[in-house]
Parts: structure tokens; C-alpha cells; sequence
């Protein structure tokens, strides 16, 4: 357990538990729990990535917090609504990102639904 001294504003660390419950117990005005501050959360990896393969071009979102990784490869007029659906760690796109993207963007010709059919019926 840590203790911080109120008066001078020192924190006793590794105080043992029987020790520190009696200090604050018995001195609540001169004793307070030191409570440790949340670990600050790492930012989110925003890119535009563009794939080899196929061509597709996307704006690409990996968030070390929670593990997630995300891709937007819609119209830009969309993002917004992709933004709303990522967790609260990410935070907002850096414009330059958006900016490639826009500038790049071509739009992908719908799949017609005798090829999805073919493709998926396997």
C-alpha cells in the first residue's frame, strides 16, 4: 500500500497493509491513499494504405489499447460514419490521411448478384 504525507505532500511506498490501514484509520486529516494514475492510453496508428494486390486503397486504424485493427474502404463522404463506429481509444483520423485518401479514392463497381451467387456457392 502507498501513503502520501497531506502536509508535505511525500508518498510512503510499500507501506505495509496493517501499517497504512491504521494511519488512515486513526489520522484521516494527516494520511491519504496514494492512488496511482491510470496508465495514459497509446494513441491510435492511423495510414492509408494501399494494397498490391488487388489495388484497393484504404484508410487503416490499429488501436494498441484494445487490440483493434479497422479499414475504411468506402466513399469519403462516408467516414464520418466508420469514425462513430471505432472505440473511444482511437481518436479522430489525422486530416493528411484523409486528404490521401480522397485524392485517390476511385469508386469499386458494385458486385452483381449472379457473380456473388457463383462466387459463394461453393
Amino acid at each position: 500500500m502507498d501513503i502520501v504525507i497531506k502536509r508535505t505532500n511525500h508518498t510512503l511506498f510499500q507501506v505495509d497493509n496493517v501499517l497504512g490501514t491504521i494511519l488512515l484509520e486513526a489520522f484521516p486529516t494527516r494520511f491519504q491513499r496514494y492512488e496511482k494514475p491510470a496508465p495514459i492510453p497509446a494513441p491510435a496508428t492511423w495510414a492509408f494504405v494501399e494494397n498490391p494486390i488487388s489495388g484497393n486503397r484504404s484508410i487503416s486504424c490499429k488501436c494498441p489499447t484494445c487490440r483493434a485493427s479497422n479499414s475504411f474502404l468506402g466513399s469519403p463522404d462516408n467516414f464520418s460514419r466508420f469514425e462513430k463506429t471505432l472505440c473511444v481509444h482511437a481518436g479522430p483520423c489525422p486530416e493528411s490521411v484523409i486528404q490521401q485518401y480522397e485524392k485517390t479514392y476511385v469508386p469499386q463497381p458494385a458486385m452483381s448478384a449472379e457473380y456473388w451467387r457463383a462466387v459463394h456457392s461453393k
